[in-house]
């Protein structure tokens, strides 16, 4: 006996449950659901950053890689169930998901929603407003200086 453990894994095993691309806050829990009709064992999770095409090995045989253990975690079952749990969504996580088993894949987007945006934002129709203020009074300035 070579004390191997062998588990049936089938070739035409298919994704039944798929995740859908979402939107997350910064803070959340986010959960990308993913079965397959065989078991989990063959089932992977990768992630590409928005800033990048480098893909990101997460998840592997329904396990989550060691160094990604803080950020992520698998809801695994035997019946073919590999969700994968995002433990708090940062700026970072957006990109895009993949969740496959062999040869059956699937591709969503999950977008980050943070405070920093919107202070982007912000910041951003305050100048355009400080600006158009500055130009018409300077401009009013000029047309009444002369008047009085």
């Amino acid at each position: 006996m070579c004390g191997c453990v062998v588990t049936d894994v089938s070739v035409d095993a298919q994704l039944i449950v798929k995740p859908s691309s979402t939107a997350a806050s910064v803070g959340s829990k986010v959960l990308l659901q993913c079965a397959t009709n065989g078991t989990p064992a063959g089932m992977y999770w990768s992630y590409t950053p928005l800033s990048s095409t480098t893909l990101v090995n997460i998840v592997t045989y329904c396990s989550v890689e060691l160094k990604y253990t803080a950020r992520y975690s698998v809801n695994r079952t035997e019946t073919g169930r590999c969700d994968l749990v995002i433990n708090e969504a940062t700026l970072d996580m957006a990109g895009k998901y993949t969740c496959g088993e062999f040869g059956d894949q699937v591709n969503v987007q999950l977008t980050v929603i943070g405070e920093s945006l919107v202070l982007v934002v912000c910041i951003q129709q305050f100048v355009s407003f400080y600006f158009i203020y500055c130009r018409v009074t300077s401009s009013l300035k000029t047309r009444y200086s002369s008047v009085v």
